[in-house]
């Protein structure tokens, strides 16, 4: 397969597409400018609505999936400017892709009622080279109240072994490892600098592989094994991302239990958390005609009628005020939790050297873990494979 962002490819989606996501092609019933749109978004409702919403605003649309670290690879690939999709919807650090020749956009394209913290969290937007999407993705704990009566509030109330695991996670994901390090209040990564090797980090590799040697987790549990032997009842406790909230739902209606993530000795355990931004790669190239549809898309989505239909289909916090407010005010147990732990998280640095930031983690972490190195040797570890990557 070529590079999906060819000039000839977004003729001939559907073919292209094959295998790498979904496809959803609108055309409204009068001719009009035709938006093609990328999102890194695995969400598949969230191509639906899009596809709903836009044809009711008489545009004509093509969207499409494609894996993030797909995504950024043909990103990085793409030939030309007018290769590229008009619109993509990603994490912050994609819109810094100096391929996308993004622009800073006009004030008019930004809703008046837009969250103005927003801006003060996510620095593409405040450079007007972006317009927020949605924010959360951060970790939170559920539990089944089924099997027990409450969540556990600190780590250090639990026993000191355990027959059988009582929580489930993707043990081995850095994602989730994160946690352990962060709430340290130490950074990975700050002005392009790494951070890795640090006290943080060995306190975390310790404690995190306590966990799995007392018996509390299974660390050969992967994403899927975690979430499927939570939904079977097989442990009272999981951590997962704000995005499965649907899914633990389904499986386990009002037996779900949501809570904030469990402390260190009341120390709030920190979170990364993530926002998702709209943005408009290489915009000059457009005609005028294509340039007022875009603008009307981009209007759209911030709208507080579109940001409630996000709401209502479960896609994290509205970054519009009116459709937040309803957030806010719900009187949904999943919405407060949701709030008092994004307050404790931190947002992830729009910064694509984060890539190297996540696989150098894992390279020491694989190690450590694996037993080659102990965890001052995997922290140093981690630190030097970041620099020697991020020379290249």
């Amino acid at each position: 397969m070529g590079n999906i962002f060819d000039k000839t490819t977004w003729k001939g989606l559907a073919s292209a597409v094959i295998g790498w996501g979904l496809l959803f092609a609108v055309s409204a019933s009068v001719k009009t400018e035709q938006i093609s749109l990328v999102t890194s978004h695995s969400e598949t409702r969230l191509l639906m609505l899009l596809r709903d919403e836009v044809s009711e605003q008489q545009l004509s649309l093509n969207a499409v999936f494609i894996d993030q670290e797909q995504l950024k690879s043909e990103l990085f690939r793409s030939r030309n400017a007018n290769s590229l999709p008009d619109v993509l919807i990603v994490p912050p650090d994609i819109s810094n892709i100096d391929k996308l020749h993004v622009e800073a956009l006009p004030v008019d394209w930004f809703s008046d009622e837009l969250d103005p913290s927003i801006a003060q969290q996510v620095p593409a937007v405040a450079s007007r080279h972006a317009i927020p999407f949605v924010v959360g993705n951060h970790l939170m704990q559920f539990y089944n109240k089924a099997m027990v009566d409450a969540p556990v509030e600190d780590w250090n109330a639990l026993a000191a072994s355990y027959a059988e695991p009582i929580f489930s996670w993707s043990y081995n994901e850095m994602y989730w490892f994160a946690p352990f390090v962060l709430s340290h209040g130490v950074k990975f990564l700050h002005n392009g600098e790494s951070y890795l090797d640090s006290p943080a980090m060995v306190a975390g590799l310790e404690y995190y592989k306590s966990l799995e040697s007392r018996g509390v987790v299974n660390a050969s549990c992967n994403y899927t094994c975690s979430v499927e032997r939570f939904a079977r009842g097989d442990l009272p406790y999981h951590i997962n991302g704000t995005w499965a909230i649907d899914q633990l739902r389904g499986y386990l209606g009002d037996n779900l239990g949501v809570a904030l993530l469990p402390s260190f000795d009341g120390v709030p355990m920190r979170s990364y958390y993530s926002a998702y931004v709209v943005v408009f790669p290489a915009l000059g190239r457009h005609s005028p005609a294509k340039r007022a549809a875009l603008k009307a898309f981009a209007q759209h989505i911030q709208s507080a009628d579109f940001q409630v239909q996000l709401l209502q289909q479960g896609f994290q916090m509205p970054v519009n005020t009116v459709a937040r407010a309803q957030f806010l005010n719900s009187d949904v147990a999943f919405h407060t939790v949701f709030v008092k732990q994004l307050d404790r998280s931190v947002l992830m640095p729009d910064d694509p050297a984060m890539v190297i930031v996540w696989d150098a983690m894992s390279r020491g972490f694989v190690r450590f873990n694996g037993g080659v190195l102990n965890a001052p040797a995997a922290a140093r570890y981690m630190d030097r494979t970041f620099e020697r990557f991020n020379r290249h």
